[in-house]
């Protein structure tokens, strides 16, 4: 049986009259003394005379300001006794709202540790069936609601599974990316250096391994890059040209002790040469060597000039024949 409320309380209130105390008198003499010294100029010699004055005045404020003090304390007593007793009732409340709410709250968290348990449950048996045992997901505070249903929880748990699947597939492809990127540069240098006949180190490629420069680009800046090499081996290796000197018969090399009189001490050789130009300044050196080994050296062709466009198996090359 609950007990009768009585918090609807019929409270009644007589204003506090404080007696005795003459407002507009009292202002009206204040303000007098205000007047009598608004033309006062205080000279050396009223100095002592004009603090006594001063401590007057102070005596006269201090005197009502006690009055004042003890006044509303004496008319603030009742409202203190009431507000004192409203606030025992209220602790008696909140005491009683303690000792019911221990045991409610005690239930409260095994229910939510039962859900937890659920949850948990649902969450080894879905992850299992994707074929990701183990997948880590958290439990989510609305899981463990009374209102929240079962249904709801395990499509809460695939959409999770769901994700966790599409960022594996996407981490994986994007990886087989990079892999495959390596390839195709390893691939490309090896082609390059195969064709131009020296071989760039792949470390200087290594700002191309970025997915941010597309495969296009990577191929025109690998073969730019084995041109200009190409290019600045060519200046390098061409011999300077010197001026013509008079031409120094070479002195014939003698015939062997063992062979016969009469055998003939020179042999005619025909060469065909196809070189990379960028061994074109050896090439030529050798061809020097030649002529001073030889009694005679010519051309039996010119040599073609320029460079041919190369391609990925073909490095620039020339053919002369001799």
């Amino acid at each position: 049986m609950k007990p009768t409320n009585p918090t609807n309380l019929d409270l009644s209130f007589t204003l506090p009259v404080v007696k005795g105390f003459d407002y507009a008198g009292l202002k009206a003499w204040a303000e007098g003394i205000k007047s009598k010294y608004a033309d006062v100029v205080v000279m050396e010699d009223q100095i002592i005379e004009t603090k006594a004055e001063m401590a007057e005045l102070n005596r006269i404020k201090k005197q009502l300001d006690t009055a004042r003090i003890a006044a509303v304390r004496k008319v603030s007593e009742p409202i203190r006794d009431f507000e004192a007793q409203v606030k025992e009732v209220c602790a008696i409340f909140d005491a009683t709202y303690a000792y019911l709410g221990d045991p409610v709250k005690g239930y409260e968290e095994r229910a939510r540790e039962e859900k937890r348990q659920e949850v948990l449950f649902a969450i080894q048996t879905l992850t299992a069936e994707a074929g990701y045992p183990g997948l880590e997901i958290p439990v989510q505070d609305s899981w463990l609601n009374k209102s929240q249903k079962p249904k709801q929880t395990a499509a809460d748990i695939q959409a999770f599974i769901l994700r966790h699947v599409q960022a594996e597939h996407a981490a994986a492809a994007a990886e087989q990316a990079k892999q495959d990127r390596a390839v195709a540069i390893e691939s490309q240098n090896a082609a390059l250096a195969q064709g131009y006949g020296f071989t760039i180190p792949v470390s200087q490629f290594l700002p191309l391994f970025t997915m941010d420069v597309a495969l296009v680009d990577v191929n025109e800046r690998m073969t730019s890059a084995y041109r200009l090499k190409a290019e600045a081996n060519a200046r390098a290796n061409v011999a300077p040209v010197a001026a013509p000197a008079a031409q120094v018969q070479p002195t014939p090399a003698p015939a062997p002790l063992d062979q016969p009189q009469g055998t003939p001490s020179r042999k005619g050789l025909t060469l065909s040469l196809v070189y990379d130009l960028a061994r074109e300044g050896e090439i030529n050196m050798v061809i020097r060597h030649l002529e001073a080994l030889c009694f005679s050296l010519t051309r039996a062709t010119s040599c073609g000039g320029g460079f041919p466009v190369p391609t990925q198996a073909q490095a620039p090359q020339r053919e002369c024949r001799y």
